[in-house]
């Protein structure tokens, strides 16, 4: 790897905007539909400046990741550099010759689904829940299988169980919960998707319960920054310390995220579009506990 640590494990890369699902709380929003993507010889160049920058995973997210024409000669660089490399996908653009590939190339791949079969086919679409789950199957079998992903709705919040069993029948590594961030389409639809308070307390705590239960089999990630409220009250006893080296849900922005959109742009949070600060690519002097982004506006 590079010779310098990045104070970023990850580096994640929005390849495309497109996707063949429609879920209703995606974070697209129509005025950033214009965002071209970049083609393959510069996204090999953001592989380079993630490189540079020193850290070890390069992350990959969409849209869909797996309709992208030459993911996988991006992935191929990627690797070849030395990196390990992360892609989330829906399933729904899955297959064997898509799985080949992944394994080929050691791909840790996350899977998002959204709570059981019912709740999650009416977020994402009939058909998706079993999309998902054959995905989970087939890349578990192939040992690749890394997590599982769910955001959380007045449509699955009753059950958050669901997607936890999911990652200990298919041995994921990790089972991530995000709360609903109004953004996109889910500030549109909110009326049809938003838990009450009442019902995030419940599933929080349920949370809890299968955090303590699964801890050394699957590990579970919160991103949601009013859970490290119900973990104090459980268990003030660690609290400091889970808050400081375990808990995810804090706020991204000039802390432990960086990404890339499909078109270049650098960004620090992961569901603010409007909130860009130039074109890529970053030039980034370390120091021991610092670091700042000199940004250039050149492609």
């Amino acid at each position: 790897m590079a010779s310098k640590k990045a104070p970023l494990y990850m580096v994640t890369w929005r390849c495309t905007r497109r996707c063949v699902g429609n879920c209703l709380y995606c974070s697209y929003t129509p005025e950033h539909a214009k965002d071209t993507e970049v083609n393959t010889k510069t996204a090999k160049k953001i592989v380079d400046q993630v490189y540079e920058f020193g850290s070890p995973w390069f992350g990959i997210s969409g849209g869909e990741p797996l309709i992208r024409k030459d993911i996988f000669e991006v992935i191929t660089y990627a690797k070849n550099l030395g990196f390990e490399v992360s892609l989330i996908t829906s399933g729904f653009a899955f297959n064997q010759q898509k799985l080949d590939q992944l394994t080929k190339n050691e791909v840790h791949t996350a899977v998002s689904i959204d709570g059981n079969k019912t709740a999650n086919d009416h977020i994402r679409g009939k058909g998706s829940y079993d999309k998902a789950t054959h995905a989970m199957q087939k890349l578990s079998e192939n040992g690749i299988l890394d997590c599982i992903v769910t955001t959380m709705t007045k449509h699955n919040i009753n059950d958050m169980e669901h997607p936890a069993r999911l990652a200990e029948k298919y041995n994921a590594r990790m089972v991530v919960y995000h709360n609903l961030v109004p953004v996109g389409r889910a500030n549109q639809n909110m009326p049809d998707l938003a838990p009450t308070p009442q019902a995030y307390e419940k599933a929080f705590n349920q949370i809890y319960d299968l955090q303590v239960e699964l801890a050394g089999k699957v590990k579970v990630n919160v991103y949601a920054p009013f859970y490290a409220r119900i973990v104090r009250q459980r268990n003030p006893t660690n609290f400091w310390d889970w808050f400081q080296n375990g808990f995810l849900g804090k706020c991204t922005i000039g802390a432990n995220y960086v990404s890339v959109t499909e078109n270049g742009d650098y960004r620090s949070c992961g569901f603010h579009e409007g909130y860009r600060l130039g074109k890529l690519f970053l030039r980034i002097n370390l120091t021991r506990k610092k670091y700042t982004y000199t940004i250039s506006m050149k492609k």
